[in-house]
């Protein structure tokens, strides 16, 4: 496979996200987390190569590294196991008691 370069408008589309959550979680900024948000710390963010005064690319071996790490990290949450109910297990409710009045 040969390696090319991606802009951001086409990583996106492949991400399925907009510029923004491109930007906020998914491409590493210098000095900020190197991970992606809710992966616990196992999907690594993209570098970014810069081609100009504003434009940025990135390489299309490091986006397909990204969505199957995503994708490992999707299999690996959905072997877990999941609780039950909404809020956890369901509480017994006290029996329902008859009001007399005097």
């Amino acid at each position: 496979m040969a390696v090319s370069m991606l802009r951001l408008p086409r990583i996106a589309e492949l991400l399925s996200v907009g510029k923004t959550k491109l930007e906020d979680d998914f491409i590493h900024h210098p000095g900020g987390d190197e991970f992606v948000p809710g992966t616990n710390n196992t999907v690594r963010r993209l570098h970014l190569v810069p081609l100009g005064e504003r434009s940025r690319a990135g390489f299309s071996d490091e986006v397909a590294r990204l969505i199957e790490e995503l994708r490992a990290f999707r299999d690996a949450a959905s072997k877990e196991p999941k609780p039950k109910g909404r809020f956890g297990p369901r509480k017994k409710q006290p029996p329902a008691t008859a009001e007399t009045s005097p």
